[in-house]
């Protein structure tokens, strides 16, 4: 399955396309999630996905970093995306199970998301600094 559209100059790829262990080349992989809360609510949801789902990231080996970003939708509603870095698919493996496509929930995300998306894209790094 496809993942996302490409921005220019950048290879599009799938899940499939990416090697289990680590890409040819060496490059990484980066996941990403979004959802959404209500605006009220976002610091307590950080608070508690640094917690969990963070923290869960930064304890699977092969995990390179996670971060969670924010953005007020001004209507009440803040988006959230998690963007975390992996050495291969084996890796998010180990975190997510077999169908990494899945996203991880904990359970008082009910209590805080508004929005879910159910997937994860992944996107193999070409460029770093």
């Amino acid at each position: 399955m496809l993942k996302r559209t490409r921005a220019a100059g950048q290879r599009l790829r799938r899940d499939s396309d990416v090697a289990g262990t680590r890409n040819s080349g060496g490059s990484l992989i980066a996941r990403m999630w979004r959802g959404g809360v209500r605006t009220d609510r976002v610091d307590a949801y950080v608070e508690y996905i640094t917690a969990t789902g963070i923290a869960d990231y930064r304890r699977t080996p092969g995990n390179l970093g996670a971060q969670m970003l924010t953005r007020d939708l001004g209507d009440g509603r803040t988006e959230v995306l998690t963007l975390s870095w992996w050495e291969s698919l084996d890796s998010i493996r180990a975190f997510a199970g077999v169908d990494v496509g899945n996203a991880v929930f904990y359970p008082e995300d009910d209590d805080y998301l508004i929005e879910r998306e159910a997937t994860v894209a992944h996107y193999e790094v070409q460029s770093q600094s």
